[in-house]
């Protein structure tokens, strides 16, 4: 049998077409095409690396309540390794791992990092109100305690030294996550604009970045930031949260407007007296609503 060159998929390198690859690709049953394929086609192509990275965020719930007004501005906060091996070794990272064969997919490897990396309940996290656990592939993982979204896919030659590495960077958020992931030596919770002005690792620095520009423009319709409060939380919690995402005074923002905008996708979940004043508190709690 004669070879021929031709251009690949993409348009890009050309590869060598062996003859009989015709009755592979078209008249050859499924499962004879796939034996072939890994064994004849998979290895004529470079495949670049995939790693999952993490912004992982939770809301400091000693800062929302604590009388500190200074300090409200840092209550957002986000998870930060520092790599203890080459490539940055001693520099700081987002946590991170790559991908494997048999990972279903990006979410899962989530789970397994923080699993297998923070010695992260996962189990528990998993589980919503209903006892209804993450099935892989069925779509956002959401969860009582732990959403998580696609923040974007960062590539580039330079990105990695170690050759070709793409990374698909996801928004993890979590309510109580400085219980949930205690700081170790080399783990620690930083505020979020304070790791934007940080040089780190990689692009990561990039990432966070991309990061704070999302959750900013989305804070007006898709404000799924809240995710990351202790649940349930106060009106106080709120503008707490919203003052260390855009570096406010939160004692600036009008707490009747935010509480009137906001109310709209928050769910109610109880009232407390203040012990102080007397004067009730209510509490809420977001399910992930967006605005109408």
């Amino acid at each position: 049998m004669g070879e021929n060159s031709a251009a690949g998929d993409d348009g890009g390198e050309a590869v060598y077409h062996n003859d009989n690859d015709d009755y592979y690709e078209r008249d050859a049953p499924y499962t004879e095409w796939l034996k072939w394929y890994r064994q004849m086609e998979y290895p004529r192509y470079h495949h670049p690396d995939v790693t999952v990275d993490c912004v992982i965020l939770t809301a400091d719930k000693s800062l929302l309540r604590g009388k500190d007004r200074s300090r409200a501005a840092e209550s957002l906060k986000i998870l930060v390794v520092d790599r203890w091996t080459h490539p940055f070794k001693g520099s700081m990272a987002l946590p991170g791992t790559f991908m494997r064969p048999d990972d279903a997919d990006a979410q899962s490897v989530i789970l397994r990092m923080l699993r297998q990396r923070f010695d992260f309940d996962v189990n528990s996290a998993l589980e919503d109100e209903t006892g209804k656990a993450y099935v892989p592939g069925n779509g956002p993982l959401d969860s009582g305690s732990m959403h998580i979204r696609q923040l974007q896919t960062f590539t580039g030659s330079r990105r990695d030294p170690r050759g070709q590495v793409v990374s698909i960077a996801h928004l993890v958020y979590l309510s109580q996550g400085l219980s949930c992931i205690p700081e170790t030596d080399g783990v620690h919770w930083e505020p979020l604009l304070d790791m934007a002005e940080q040089e780190m690792a990689f692009d990561h620095q990039s990432i966070v970045l991309t990061a704070i520009s999302r959750l900013r423009s989305q804070f007006a319709w898709l404000p799924q930031v809240f995710w990351t409060l202790p649940t349930p939380f106060t009106v106080t919690d709120a503008l707490k949260l919203r003052a260390s995402l855009f570096d406010e005074d939160y004692k600036a923002i009008n707490r009747k407007n935010f509480k009137r905008k906001y109310q709209a996708v928050w769910e109610d979940d109880h009232v407390e007296i203040n012990p102080i004043t007397k004067m009730p508190v209510d509490f809420y709690r977001y399910e992930g609503a967006v605005f109408q």
